[in-house]
């Protein structure tokens, strides 16, 4: 499998009721620009006769590096749990974002999609995490000078596994419609 890109980064809001996982709040978090999963396992060798005689490996939890276009106040405030409210400058309303040391960031699913090839035919991948907590990302800044440097936001995430120890779906799909419906329904988004 080839990938050719990626697409509408998504997330929502995570809510686990009664051991019933559910998502809500979706939204698209700009226009893509990459994402790095990186995911840690764990090896558990057990010797005898000078020799593994059994192994047991598993999933250990993971980071995921998101890069976009653009992150919002909006959304930094949904995955970073900061506080945002109208404040009013010279008679205009505009939205303030209010980070505090105490702020939790409450886990999400995150998701994405993009075109790969399988021999020699286009297909859609999307995948969806079911539990991320993102961090702060870094804010780099530099002046413009004789060329253009873009300076474009990665917020980075740990991936965790739900209790029943599930942390990730996947689907390859035929094409790019049923790809993001499929990504709309697992962050709830509508419309």
């Amino acid at each position: 499998m080839a990938k050719l890109g990626m697409r509408y980064p998504v997330a929502a809001k995570r809510t686990e009721t009664d051991g019933v996982v559910s998502y809500s709040e979706g939204r698209v978090l700009g226009k893509a620009i990459s994402s790095n999963t990186t995911i840690e396992t764990y090896e558990a060798p057990l010797y005898g006769d000078d020799a593994i005689a059994e192994m047991e490996s598993g999933f250990k939890s993971g980071t995921v590096n998101l890069n976009t276009t653009h992150l919002s106040l909006e959304d930094q405030s949904f995955l970073l749990g900061h506080l945002m409210k109208d404040i009013e400058i010279a008679a205009t309303t505009v939205k303030e974002m209010t980070a505090n040391a105490d702020d939790e960031a409450p886990f999400v699913g995150y998701g994405f999609y993009g075109a790969i090839k399988v021999d020699n035919v286009r297909k859609y991948r999307a995948v969806w995490m079911r539990k991320v907590k993102f961090s702060e990302p870094n804010d780099e800044n530099e002046t413009q000078g004789e060329n253009i440097a873009w300076k474009t936001p990665t917020i980075n995430g740990v991936v965790a596994k739900e209790d029943d120890g599930e942390w990730k779906d996947e689907v390859i799909v035929e094409t790019e419609s049923l790809a993001k419906t499929w990504l709309n329904g697992k962050a709830n988004i509508t419309g």
